[in-house]
C-alpha cells in the first residue's frame, strides 16, 4: 500500500509506530508472529557507523552472508570493486540511503515499511529500486510522494490527514 498525504500529517509516525520504533498514545499496533519488518527511513539512518564501510554495514545488517553475497548487494546499490569500502562518514546523502537500502536487503523480511526511500536517490537509483519492490513477494507500506515510483508499483493508496487515514479509491493523478 502507498501512503500518501501533505508532509507534517503523520505518514512517517505512521511507519515508526508499525516498525516499534514508537508506542501508541491510544490503542495497540498487532502484527502476525511470523511477521518479520524492515524499516527504511530518516529514523533508520541513525543505525549507520561512520567508521564503517559501505561493505561493513551491509554484514552487520546480516552476518550470515557471505562476503560474495554481501559484495553482490553492494553492487545492486551501484558501490560496486572498491566503492563498497567507502566510509560512511564520506558519503552524500544519496549514498547513506542505498547503504541504509542495502541493508535492508540484506535482512530477511516479509514486511517492507520504506518511508521516502527515493529522496537523495539519481533516477538510477531510483528505477533500481522499483524494480526491486516490484520483485519483492512479501508485504510493502510505502510513504513517498513520488508520483512515477506509486504508479510503477501500482498500488492500493491510503491518505493520511487530520489524525486519521482513509483508503483512497482513486489512482495518484487523482489525488494529485
Amino acid at each position: 500500500m502507498g501512503v500518501i498525504g501533505q508532509n507534517g500529517k503523520g505518514k512517517a509516525t505512521l511507519l515508526r509506530l508499525m516498525a516499534g520504533e514508537l508506542v501508541p498514545v491510544e490503542g495497540e499496533v498487532r502484527t502476525h508472529p511470523s511477521t518479520s519488518i524492515n524499516l527504511f527511513g530518516q529514523s533508520a539512518m541513525k543505525v549507520l557507523r561512520s567508521k564503517r564501510s559501505v561493505e561493513e554495514e551491509v554484514y552487520e545488517a546480516n552476518s550470515t552472508l557471505n562476503r560474495t553475497q554481501v559484495r553482490d548487494i553492494c553492487g545492486a546499490m551501484m558501490f560496486g570493486g572498491d566503492l563498497a569500502l567507502k566510509k560512511v562518514e564520506v558519503l552524500s546523502g544519496g549514498e547513506k540511503s542505498r547503504t541504509l537500502l542495502g541493508r535492508v536487503l540484506a535482512c530477511p523480511g516479509n514486511l517492507l515499511l520504506l518511508d521516502e526511500p527515493t529522496n537523495h536517490l539519481d533516477i538510477e537509483s531510483v528505477e533500481a529500486l522499483t524494480d526491486a519492490i516490484s520483485k519483492f513477494n512479501g508485504g510493502l507500506v510505502l510513504v513517498t510522494h513520488d508520483a512515477r515510483l506509486i504508479q510503477a508499483i501500482d498500488c492500493e493508496l491510503w491518505v493520511v490527514e487530520d489524525g486519521t487515514a482513509y483508503r483512497f479509491e482513486k489512482d495518484f493523478d487523482g489525488y494529485r
